[in-house]
């Protein structure tokens, strides 16, 4: 990934890469959820 942040980041930031952002930190918050839920 680090090899293509300048062509990849410079076309595609607003697209992929903030989508996949948000698919992270929304998994995360849903494991702390579960977790803190138990």
């Amino acid at each position: 990934m680090l090899s293509n942040v300048n062509g990849y980041w410079g076309t595609h930031w607003g697209d992929a890469c903030y989508d996949r952002l948000a698919q992270r930190m929304r998994a995360e918050l849903v494991s702390v959820t579960l977790a803190n839920s138990n």
